[in-house]
């Protein structure tokens, strides 16, 4: 079985649609920065 190749763009560009059609938007810097404190304060990974 052959794996194809897939360029970046082609990645980038359906992972934008799914985004799009999944309303995703990206948090803001405060609430990330946020999240981070929360994380190191109780020792805890989330991926956000």
């Amino acid at each position: 079985m052959k794996s194809r190749e897939i360029s970046k763009e082609t990645i980038k560009k359906v992972v934008s649609i799914s985004q799009s059609i999944e309303g995703y938007k990206p948090a803001s810097k405060l609430l990330q920065q946020q999240a981070k404190e929360i994380m190191a304060k109780y020792n805890v990974k989330i991926s956000a």
